[in-house]
């Protein structure tokens, strides 16, 4: 399966414009949704998880913390005994985006 994708800023960004010119969204609130500050909080989230990825730092935490499992339910109970703990200091949106390339 090798799509071509599309940056997330462009599929944001795009989408609305394509909504807002058919009429599904009126234009006012276009604009009022990508000026919420939950929104760009959230978009200022993902460089900063690449640029933590791109060190390689993670990638090394990560394989230290998960080891090599053998099946899926022991790779999914040592990424839970990872995850827990760390959610509960820190906010899920950044532990995910973090997570996500690594894991992938």
């Amino acid at each position: 399966l090798d799509y071509p994708t599309f940056p997330s800023e462009v599929v944001l960004i795009g989408g609305a414009c394509i909504f807002a010119l058919a009429g599904v969204i009126p234009p006012s609130s276009v604009l009022e949704g990508l000026s919420d500050t939950t929104v760009t909080s959230v978009a200022f989230l993902f460089p900063m998880a690449k640029a933590i990825a791109a060190t390689g730092w993670l990638e090394i935490l990560v394989s230290i913390a998960l080891g090599t499992p053998t099946t899926h339910f022991a790779g999914i109970v040592r990424l839970c005994l990872l995850v827990g703990p760390l959610s509960a200091i820190v906010n899920n949106t950044p532990v995910t985006a973090m997570l996500v390339p690594v894991l992938q």
